[in-house]
């Protein structure tokens, strides 16, 4: 029973790991992309790159995700091997 108990203890703390990861790279993809909307964007100042940014860190936040997402699975899969 102590076996079990220390892998579902290790496990959760792996995949909490791996949530604060994708947090983050979540967050700097945002930051990427509403950088390079800005930039985009600031062909007309002031509201274009407003417009750029906004719409370039939606862009960006959505891509975060949904690579959290399979690497939040891949995080998953290699636990499940390991036991």
């Amino acid at each position: 029973m102590g076996y079990t108990t220390q892998n579902i203890a290790d496990a959760r703390q792996v995949m909490k790991e791996e949530h604060s990861g994708n947090v983050t790279n979540t967050l700097n993809t945002m930051g990427k992309g509403a950088a390079v909307g800005a930039a985009a964007g600031s062909i007309i100042p002031g509201l274009g790159t407003l417009a750029g940014g906004a719409i370039g860190g939606a862009i960006g936040g959505i891509a975060g995700l949904l690579g959290g997402g399979s690497r939040h699975a891949q995080a998953r899969r290699e636990l499940a091997l390991q036991q």
